[in-house]
């Protein structure tokens, strides 16, 4: 488990998801300097959110973009924020 911080902690690549069971995702995450961090993910925690970090989870950042902002900004032309 990463030690626990108050410092945003740098992911060295993507969430990777192990299994997927719908309802239940086994995701490893991979911190810069860290051993992986495992995450046992389940629908029932949070079922109206599930969609939207399957969504996150299965997504890839655009290369080079390192702000989440500025990268939703130029994936969604015309839209005001």
């Amino acid at each position: 488990m990463a030690p626990p911080t108050s410092v945003p902690l740098t992911l060295s690549a993507p969430p990777e998801v192990l299994l997927d069971l719908q309802a239940h995702l086994w995701v490893r995450i991979l911190l810069v300097g860290h051993p992986p961090l495992w995450l046992w993910l389940e629908r029932s925690s949070q079922p109206e959110r599930w969609m939207d970090l399957r969504r996150a989870v299965y997504s890839r950042a655009r290369s080079g973009a390192d702000n989440a902002d500025e990268t939703a900004r130029q994936a969604a032309p015309g839209r005001e924020y």
